[in-house]
């Protein structure tokens, strides 16, 4: 069997606050201090927090640039789950880069 490194972030989250450019320089950060990591976990609703009004349709503008930053490092990443808006119902969904 061939090892698998995972790490989590646990942040604090800012109720509609810019909590994606948190979330990028942590990811930076952990993968300059542990470079061998190969995925990277953020907890629920890490990006905009537990209000569902923040909800948006999945793809979406986040999507290129969470691809981008798993690309640029070379891993797996989850960021977390998002509330997603599918019609008129909303979803707690996690993606996968």
């Amino acid at each position: 069997m061939r090892p698998f490194a995972v790490a989590g972030i646990q942040m604090n989250v800012v109720e509609g606050g810019d909590n994606l450019a948190v979330m990028e320089h942590d990811l930076e950060h952990l993968v300059k201090r542990f470079p061998w990591i190969q995925m990277v976990l953020l907890s629920e609703l890490a990006l905009s927090g537990r209000n569902p009004r923040h909800a948006q349709p999945l793809p979406g503008t986040l999507e290129p640039r969470f691809s981008a930053l798993a690309r640029r490092h070379g891993i797996w990443r989850i960021p977390g789950t998002v509330y997603e808006t599918c019609g008129d119902k909303v979803f707690n969904t996690a993606s996968v880069f």
